[in-house]
């Protein structure tokens, strides 16, 4: 969360024992693979500096799902399921 404030962005997340979901607010010329990969490679750095698997295991699975919402309306009921898993 402190890199994608650091970057500008506006996050929410919710850490489950079994999974992470993120919402992230950026500006619509930064591409969504772009997106995934600093997320992606934060958190694992995160992971491993807490005592997490090593580089030989794996942090993340192959696959995620990932959405651009345009609808501000779509953003804010998205911002409030996450806010609920978190508590």
């Amino acid at each position: 969360m402190e890199e994608c404030t650091r970057i500008g962005w506006t996050i929410e997340a919710a850490v489950l024992p079994d999974r992470i979901h993120v919402l992230v607010e950026t500006p619509a010329s930064v591409q969504r693979e772009d997106v995934v990969r600093i997320v992606r490679n934060t958190a694992a750095k995160v992971v491993r500096r807490a005592g997490g698997p090593m580089r030989t295991q794996r942090v993340w699975e192959e696959k995620c799902w990932c959405s651009v919402l345009s609808s501000p309306a779509a953003v804010e009921v998205l911002r409030k399921r996450v806010r609920a898993m978190s508590h």
